[in-house]
């Protein structure tokens, strides 16, 4: 099932928080987010299903992944390094992946995901940042499981 996000509402359908993307699929029009699970909220219910997210109508020369030098935290510690690269060299250099979102924000041409890119088991602050003129698709394949969060 294909499900079209509504990119003007407040309140999602669908997050991609705790995700992880284990793969990038660069194609001509589109890409192609491959992930363990995304989570829905029906109902005083969580439940994950086993999908992709597919971000068409991009261009993939206006995407950037920043890949900082470890754990960024202002809180404790506020000097960091490390590289910014085009979307296509991102994917080179690391493909697969595990990229486990944290945050994932929607702005009408820009789509960024922050999260912890694991190098070598060890995570890392990375920012993704995709623009569009597209549609954001859920590719959903199956539920995978399920929980109770309230009465």
């Amino acid at each position: 099932m294909k499900v079209k996000k509504e990119r003007n509402l407040t309140l999602k359908q669908y997050t991609l928080h705790d995700a992880r993307v284990e793969k990038i699929e660069l194609n001509k029009d589109n890409i192609i987010l491959k992930l363990d699970f995304i989570t829905s909220y029906p109902q005083g219910k969580e439940v994950f299903h086993k999908a992709n997210v597919i971000l068409d109508n991009i261009d993939a020369a206006c995407c950037e992944v920043y890949v900082f030098d470890k754990l960024v935290d202002c809180h404790t510690d506020n000097k960091f390094s490390g590289e910014c690269l085009e979307l296509k060299k991102f994917v080179e250099k690391y493909n697969p992946l595990e990229f486990e979102i944290i945050n994932e924000l929607d702005d009408g041409y820009n789509i960024i995901l922050d999260g912890w890119l694991y190098i070598n088991k060890e995570p890392v602050s990375c920012t993704m940042n995709f623009w569009t003129e597209g549609s954001f698709i859920y590719d959903i394949y199956e539920e995978i499981g399920h929980r109770i969060i309230s009465k």
